[in-house]
């Protein structure tokens, strides 16, 4: 049987996480075969999303930049992004044209899923948040967002 519709297959939050899965096949003849020392082990986890704004923009260097964003998590039961509380979540920094991100500070999102983070402005470039994925949840990264430090 194929589940032509996963949105069916996983329709509550508590699917989320390992299944153990084999496959099994049927021929026309009705002959029908299972292997399950080929079993394997599946993960299954719930789709993330983080944004993030950094200001003020430009800002003086030594000023503090806020990071600012939104940490949500599909509702397999509603289909519907929900805010995702109490996660930690990474600030990093990369100055302008290089290449290199640098963890700069970390928190916990709220109870309403928001994240603010502060640090002092040092040069020209770009702020990230990131949040790494857990046994139920991806992870996500934001884009990334430029501050001009003067």
């Amino acid at each position: 049987m194929s589940i032509a519709n996963p949105r069916w297959a996983l329709a509550g939050n508590a699917l989320a996480g390992a299944w153990r899965v084999a496959a099994w096949a049927a021929a026309k003849d009705g002959t029908s075969f299972t292997d399950r020392h080929a079993a394997a082990t599946m993960t299954f986890k719930r789709a993330t999303r983080l944004s993030a704004d950094a200001g003020p923009e430009p800002v003086k260097k030594g000023r503090t930049v806020t990071v600012t964003g939104s940490l949500t998590r599909q509702d397999w039961a509603t289909w519907t992004a929900k805010p995702y509380a109490g996660r930690p979540v990474t600030l990093q920094f990369r100055k302008w044209k290089t290449s290199t991100w640098t963890t700069v500070k970390t928190g916990k999102s709220s109870a309403s899923g928001v994240v603010k983070l502060t640090t002092p402005a040092k040069a020209d470039g770009h702020f990230r948040l990131v949040y790494a994925a857990d046994a139920t949840s991806a992870g996500y990264t934001s884009v990334a967002d430029y501050v001009d430090v003067r």
